[in-house]
């Protein structure tokens, strides 16, 4: 394993997970194979971050992980994206 690969894993072992403990069903959201991966991972990972490509579903994918956390908190979610 190379320098960089050992200095991410030690990066990664020191964060801890913050998300929900167990995943909802994600079915209901109608996402691709791809997305719900990247979904179930951000909502297990707590503070995560999704930087998909273009034309990869970024936003089905937001409004999939919103509603998940609005369930589980029982609030409200404010969602901010750029246009550009």
């Amino acid at each position: 394993m190379s320098d960089y690969a050992e200095f991410v894993m030690r990066k990664l072992s020191t964060v801890p997970p913050t998300g929900l403990p167990v995943v909802p069903d994600l079915s209901r959201y109608h996402l691709f194979p791809h997305q719900v991966d990247l979904v179930g991972w951000a909502l297990r990972r707590g503070r995560a971050a999704i930087f998909a490509d273009t034309g990869l579903g970024k936003s089905r994918m937001q409004v999939a992980w919103a509603d998940c956390v609005r369930d589980a908190a029982g609030g409200f979610v404010l969602i901010l994206a750029p246009l550009a």
